[in-house]
């Protein structure tokens, strides 16, 4: 039986070539249009403090209590790579969650509440953010700033209000799984000495990252330490430049987040 990430990597030769469109897609995810105002806004302080209060405990307040989503965006990508060979779905499908779980297990070995919605914004933030700049963040610095993420996130909470708990559900799994799966195989390919599938995963990657969080990646700033900044400079040159359509653009081509019509 191939292991998880050579298991991946044979498959995914086969959506690199492909014609057909993904149904991979944040849909249901809370917008995240007022992001640069939620980090400019938090203490570095306050969230070691709002830690300490919480008994250690990293959590945004913004809580998903059903599973019933669990799972289902590894089968949507197994089914994707898998050109209709079930067996080989089901073994990519149960690939996936395995690296997922493995992810949220680090993660709860760290304090952070794996059931919150703020936390899995920010692992897939921090996920994404490293593919798409070539960067590996320590591990502290990358705990750190998962936690002031994770804090920040909890000014969404009026309109995460609004969603329902099904959307909860179907966000949260997606958020989980999506980065996961992809930072797996950006590794296995780049240790397989496929730099070119790694690059175009890195480039799909940084489109991901602008779809989700409405930022370019790189008007972000993560120190080793974990301290997160906004270059404001490079934000308004990106919209200045009107790279907002273009970006969209390549989010369509790159990702194939719309199905055929």
């Amino acid at each position: 039986m191939l292991l998880p990430v050579k298991l991946l990597l044979a498959a995914l030769s086969l959506m690199l070539i492909a014609q057909t469109h993904a149904g991979i897609s944040p849909e249901n995810l809370p917008s995240m249009d007022n992001l640069a105002a939620l980090l400019e806004g938090t203490d570095q302080k306050e969230v070691k403090r709002a830690t300490k209060a919480n008994n250690g405990r990293i959590a945004s307040g913004l809580p998903v209590r059903g599973d019933s989503a669990h799972g289902a965006t590894a089968s949507q990508i197994a089914a994707l790579l898998s050109d209709g060979d079930k067996n080989r779905e089901r073994q990519l499908s149960k690939a996936i969650m395995e690296e997922r779980e493995a992810f949220e297990q680090v993660l709860a070995q760290h304090g952070f509440d794996t059931r919150d919605m703020g936390v899995a914004f920010a692992a897939s933030f921090i996920t994404l953010w490293e593919l798409a700049s070539h960067k590996q963040l320590p591990l502290e610095g990358s705990l750190s700033a998962g936690e002031f993420l994770t804090y920040a996130m909890q000014g969404m909470k009026p309109e995460y209000n609004t969603i329902s708990a099904q959307e909860k559900e179907q966000g949260y799994d997606w958020l989980m799984t999506t980065p996961v799966a992809f930072a797996s195989l950006v590794k296995g390919f780049e240790k397989a000495g496929r730099q070119q599938e790694a690059e175009q995963l890195r480039s799909k990657s940084a489109a991901l990252f602008k779809e989700i969080f409405r930022l370019p990646h790189d008007s972000i700033i993560i120190t080793t330490k974990g301290a997160i900044e906004v270059d404001t400079d490079r934000l308004l040159n990106y919209d200045n430049a009107g790279a907002s359509s273009d970006a969209n653009t390549l989010i369509d081509q790159a990702l194939n987040l719309e199905n055929n019509k």
